[in-house]
C-alpha cells in the first residue's frame, strides 16, 4: 500500500512538472494588461506576498483585489436547507455583495438548481447542445468525465502550478491521487475540492462500564474482541438479569464498508477491503471482495453470528437502523467516525446513564495485521471553461480563503452581537445582523469554502494534549465531546493502516455493462454465508464465478489504468 502511495507520488509530481513548464506560456496567451506591458502583482502564497509576473493575470491586483471589476459565472447546487433574509436570492445577496466589494469580482449564476441529478441533467442538455459553459463549474459523478472529455475546459495544471498559495497546494498534496480521476495523458483538466480527512474513518466504540461489570480489558485483537463478544451476550453485561444483549451493532443491507455500523476493519484485520481495489504485494491492483482474507472474514462473521454476537436482522438494517440496539443501551460495540461521540452514542445516556462508551484503535488480525477503509477527501471537482475570460479570479479568491478560513480568521471568526433571535453574519456589511439566512460558506462558489484536509484531527489531538487554543477553529472544536477528540488521535495514529480505493478512474468498459450483477452477487454471497444458509466454500464458487462473468476481465481493465497513472 506504501509503495502503491509513493508510485501515485511520483507520478503526479512529473506530472505537475511538465505543466509548469506549459504555464508561461499557456496563461501569457490568455492573459497581460490591455497595454501588453509586464509588471509586477503581489501575489498572496502562505500568509506572505510574492512578486509574480503580470502575464499569470488577466487584471491588476492590487492588496488582494482586482483594481478593475472582472466578471466570473458559474454553476453550483445550492443546497436546499438555504434560506435568505432581507430580500436575498439565490442570485444576489450577501455573497455576491461581498465578492465584489473584497475582490472586485461580480458573480453571475446562468442558472441553479439543489438537487445532484438535476444539476447533471441540465448540464448533459448543455453538452448536447452545444451551449456555452460558464467560466466554472462544480460538478461530481460520472457527468464530471463527459464535461472533461467535451473539450469545452481547460487543462487547469498549469494555472494551478503558477497561482495557486503554497497553503492550497500544501492542502492539496494531502491526497497524492486526488487528481486522477481529472487526468488526461497526463494532464490535469479538474480542480480537486477537498474535505475534511479521516471525518469518516474507523475506530472501535466500546462500552467501558461493560466491560468493567464482566471483567476485561479493551480487546486490541480479533481473538481477544471475540472474547468480549461472547462476554457482552452471555455474562449479563448490563445487569438486568436477562439475556438481551449483542455484542456488535451491525447493518449490512447496503454492503460492508461505510463510515458506521460496519465492519469494513475486520476484514483490514484480514488483509483485504472490500469493494474497492487494494494494491497487491507484487504491486498490481485487486479487487478485495474475493481475496482470501475475505473468505476468513466471512467464516468469522458467520461464527458470530451463530454465536448470537451480531442482531439477527443485521441484513435488513442500514446504518442508521443499526444504531437503535446501540441506543437503546443494547450493544457493547459498534465500528464508526470519531463523530459518534456526539451521535448516536450521546443519546445513550439518556437510556442508560451509566453508559460510557470509549474511542479504541480497531482489532489486529492473528499476524499483526490491521486495515481499515481510507474514505477519500474529495468531494467535488471545480472546472474552468476554456472560454473564461479571468480564470485567474477563481484563485485570487481560493487563496485569499486558504489564508483566513481554516483556522476562522476575520472575518470568519466568531463576534459578540447581541442580538436577539435570529441573526447571520453578513460577510458584505462584515457584522451580524438580524434575520434568518444561510451562512456564507452554503452560498459560495463551492458551498464550502476551503479545506485543510488533516486540520480538524490536529486540533483535535492538540486540544486532547492541553495545549493552548490559538484560534476561533480550535475553540469551536474544544467545545465537542471528549470522545471526538481522543477518537481523533487514535486515527493519527492509525494513519499507516488506512486502505484507500486504489482506482480513481472512469468506470471500464466491462464495469458499465457487468458491475451491478457482480455487486449483487457479491452481497447475496456474503450474506448468505454469514447467516449460516451457505458453507464457507460457497465463497470459492462466488470467487470463481465473479471471476469468469467479468472480474477477470475488469481486473485486467483497472491494471491497465493503474500503469498508465503510476508508471508501473
Amino acid at each position: 500500500m506504501k509503495n502503491a502511495k509513493k508510485g501515485i507520488t511520483i507520478t503526479l509530481a512529473a506530472m505537475m512538472l511538465a505543466s509548469v513548464a506549459a504555464a508561461c506560456s499557456q496563461i501569457t496567451n490568455n492573459s497581460g494588461d490591455k497595454s501588453g506591458n509586464t509588471t509586477s502583482t503581489p501575489v498572496a502564497t502562505n500568509g506572505t506576498t510574492e512578486e509574480a509576473e503580470t502575464s499569470f493575470w488577466t487584471a491588476p491586483v492590487e492588496n488582494d483585489r482586482f483594481t478593475e471589476t472582472v466578471k466570473l459565472s458559474a454553476l453550483k447546487i445550492t443546497p436546499s436547507d438555504v434560506v435568505y433574509a432581507n430580500g436575498d436570492t439565490d442570485v444576489d445577496n450577501y455573497y455576491t455583495r461581498w465578492m465584489k466589494s473584497q475582490f472586485n469580482i461580480e458573480v453571475s449564476y446562468p442558472w441553479t438548481t439543489t438537487q445532484q441529478d438535476t444539476f447533471n441533467s441540465k448540464l448533459s442538455m448543455m453538452l448536447a447542445s452545444g451551449e456555452k459553459m460558464p467560466d466554472l463549474v462544480m460538478a461530481k459523478g460520472d457527468i464530471v468525465n463527459d464535461l472533461i472529455d467535451s473539450g469545452k475546459f481547460m487543462e487547469v495544471g498549469p494555472i494551478f502550478d503558477a497561482l495557486a498559495s503554497d497553503t492550497w497546494k500544501d492542502a492539496t498534496s494531502q491526497a497524492p491521487n486526488a487528481w486522477l480521476p481529472y487526468s488526461r495523458d497526463g494532464k490535469r483538466y479538474g480542480i480537486p475540492l477537498l474535505q475534511d480527512a479521516y471525518q469518516s474513518d474507523s475506530v472501535l466504540w466500546v462500552r467501558q462500564d461493560w466491560l468493567d461489570n464482566v471483567g476485561l480489558s479493551a480487546p486490541t485483537t480479533l481473538e481477544e474482541m471475540e472474547a468480549v463478544l461472547d462476554a457482552f451476550v452471555n455474562k449479563d453485561p448490563d445487569g438486568n438479569g436477562q439475556k438481551d444483549t449483542i455484542g456488535l451493532a451491525i447493518g449490512i443491507k447496503d454492503g460492508f464498508t461505510a463510515y458506521m455500523s460496519d465492519v469494513n476493519p475486520l476484514f483490514g484485520a484480514n488483509g483485504t477491503m472490500p469493494k474497492q481495489w487494494n494494491i497487491a504485494e507484487d504491486g498490481s491492483l485487486q479487487y478485495g471482495s474475493v481475496q482470501p482474507g475475505a473468505r476468513d472474514t466471512l467464516e468469522m462473521l458467520a461464527r458470530w453470528f451463530k454465536n448470537g454476537y451480531l442482531p439477527t436482522e443485521a441484513a435488513v438494517y442500514d446504518i442508521n437502523k443499526a444504531t437503535e440496539s446501540i441506543v437503546q443501551g443494547k450493544a457493547g460495540m459498534i465500528f464508526g467516525a470519531h463523530w459518534l461521540a456526539e451521535w448516536p452514542l450521546g443519546d445513550v445516556v439518556k437510556n442508560e446513564p451509566n453508559a460510557k462508551f470509549i474511542p479504541i484503535a480497531i482489532p489486529a488480525g492473528a499476524d499483526g495485521t490491521k486495515g481499515y477503509k481510507l474514505n477519500p477527501i474529495v468531494n467535488n471537482v471545480m472546472l474552468i471553461s476554456k472560454e473564461a475570460e479571468h480564470p485567474d479570479a477563481y484563485f485570487l479568491y481560493t487563496n485569499w480563503l486558504y489564508e483566513r478560513y481554516p483556522t476562522r480568521q476575520e472575518p470568519f471568526n466568531t463576534k459578540d452581537h447581541g442580538i436577539e433571535g435570529d441573526s447571520y453574519f453578513d460577510l458584505h456589511q462584515n457584522k451580524q445582523v438580524a434575520g434568518k439566512s444561510a451562512n456564507g460558506d452554503k452560498l459560495s462558489l463551492t458551498t464550502n469554502f476551503v479545506v485543510i484536509p488533516d486540520l480538524r484531527m490536529k486540533l483535535y489531538a492538540d486540544l486532547l494534549a492541553g495545549k493552548e487554543i490559538t484560534n476561533d477553529f480550535m475553540e469551536q472544536l474544544s467545545r465537542k465531546p471528549e470522545g471526538n477528540k481522543q477518537a481523533a488521535q487514535i486515527l493519527l495514529d492509525s494513519l499507516d493502516y488506512g486502505m484507500p480505493d486504489m482506482f480513481q478512474g472512469t468506470p471500464t468498459a466491462t464495469m458499465q455493462e457487468m458491475q451491478a450483477f457482480l455487486d449483487k452477487l457479491e452481497l447475496e454471497t456474503y450474506t448468505k454465508i454469514i447467516y449460516g444458509q451457505a458453507p464457507i466454500s460457497e465463497f470459492d464458487s462466488f470467487v470463481e464465478k465473479w471471476k469468469s462473468s467479468g472480474g477477470d476481465k475488469i481486473t485486467e481493465e483497472v491494471n491497465e489504468w493503474y500503469k498508465s497513472v503510476s508508471g508501473n
